[in-house]
């Protein structure tokens, strides 16, 4: 009988010490909001007052190219960005979720705007693509009193674009088990495409962690803000390389 081989957690398989990499954004990317990477391996990332992409390469830091939604250019707090095959998606902290495809150099692309009413739950700020759920994953940054022991993701079904009744609610108390405080802000989230577990940074809490797609943690680290002032994107490569990117503290933003 073979025997089962039990996935390593994120922090068995990453180093968070020592990265392999950290290079700056140029371009002036002040504040590299969120990241995503396409099923090739290239990344994109926003800023988060206006709606602009970017494709990056993450290991020079050179804006590849730039499109944006608008003209003029949308405005708006721009808290996270998810790519599903050719679907790219932009949300703002209130839940307006932006469908787009990805445009040309300097292109302004059109684009169309749902409301998934998570403004009425949480302010939003993050967002991933779950391929197992078909689904995006929305993480909260601040919940409701009745919430506030848990941090809590929406998921919004990519049939239709709507949040599905069941929320993720992850009890903080969990946190304890990995050395971290007992409050945790979401500022980014990804899912592994090894696993399927959903991993989640916070700029607040200098802290990552991973969590089952039932919502239970398994891991967790705190970065430091001598490593990671702000962390605020985070991705996978098809070749496993994570990659996080910090907002500018005290220089350009960057991606380690």
């Amino acid at each position: 009988m073979a025997a089962v081989q039990i996935p390593l957690t994120l922090t068995q398989r990453y180093d968070f010490e020592n990265p392999s990499s950290r290079v700056s954004l140029r371009h002036r990317i002040d504040e590299a909001s969120g990241l995503a990477a396409t099923d090739g391996g290239r990344v994109f990332t926003h800023g988060d007052e206006r709606a602009v992409v970017y494709e990056v390469d993450p290991e020079t830091g050179a804006v590849l190219k730039q499109f944006s939604m608008g003209a003029p250019v949308l405005e708006g707090d721009f808290e996270g960005i998810a790519v599903a095959g050719n679907r790219f998606f932009l949300i703002n902290s209130q839940g307006l979720l932006l469908e787009f495809k990805e445009g040309v150099d300097d292109e302004s692309v059109s684009f169309a705007g749902v409301d998934t009413g998570l403004g009425d739950r949480c302010e939003v700020e993050g967002l991933a693509f779950e391929p197992a759920a078909q689904a995006l994953v929305a993480a909260c940054k601040s919940v409701p009193s009745d919430d506030e022991s848990f941090i809590v993701l929406y998921r919004i079904r990519l049939s239709d674009l709507t949040v599905e009744p069941e929320a993720i609610r992850v009890p903080e108390a969990g946190l304890e088990a990995f050395g971290l405080s007992d409050h945790f802000a979401p500022s980014g989230v990804e899912v592994d495409p090894e696993t399927g577990s959903l991993i989640l940074i916070s700029a607040r809490q200098e802290s990552i962690i991973e969590i089952t797609a039932e919502g239970r943690i398994i891991s967790g680290f705190h970065l430091g803000s001598n490593r990671h002032p702000q962390p605020e994107g985070i991705s996978i490569l098809p070749d496993g390389t994570l990659l996080l990117a910090d907002e500018r503290q005290r220089g350009r933003a960057h991606i380690t």
